[in-house]
C-alpha cells in the first residue's frame, strides 16, 4: 500500500501521511529509531529529500515494533488515498 503511495506521490512526507484526520495515526505511533532519524528513509524505504539534514544511518526494529508500524501505515495510506483522490 505504501509503495504505490510513493510511486505516484514521490516526495510525500511522512506528515503529509499521517495527516489525515480519520483514522488518526500519530508520529508517535510510527516513530522509530533516535532523534534525528529520518523517518522517511527508515519507514517508507527511501528519501528523496534533496538536502535532508536527518540520519539516514541504518537502524534495527523489533519484529513486533514493525508489525504494529506496518498496521499503522497501512491505515494512513488508505486514509490518504481517500483524502487525496
Amino acid at each position: 500500500m505504501i509503495l504505490p503511495l510513493l510511486t505516484d506521490f514521490p516526495t510525500l512526507k511522512l506528515r503529509d501521511l499521517l495527516g489525515a484526520p480519520s483514522p488518526s495515526v500519530s508520529m508517535d505511533n510510527v516513530k522509530v529509531g533516535s532523534k534525528g532519524a529520518c523517518l522517511r528513509m527508515h519507514l517508507l524505504g527511501k528519501c528523496s529529500v534533496q538536502g535532508c539534514s536527518f540520519n539516514h544511518k541504518a537502524i534495527t526494529i523489533p519484529p513486533e515494533r514493525v508489525t504494529a508500524i506496518a498496521a499503522h501505515l497501512l491505515r494512513a495510506g488508505k486514509a490518504f488515498r481517500i483524502h487525496h483522490k
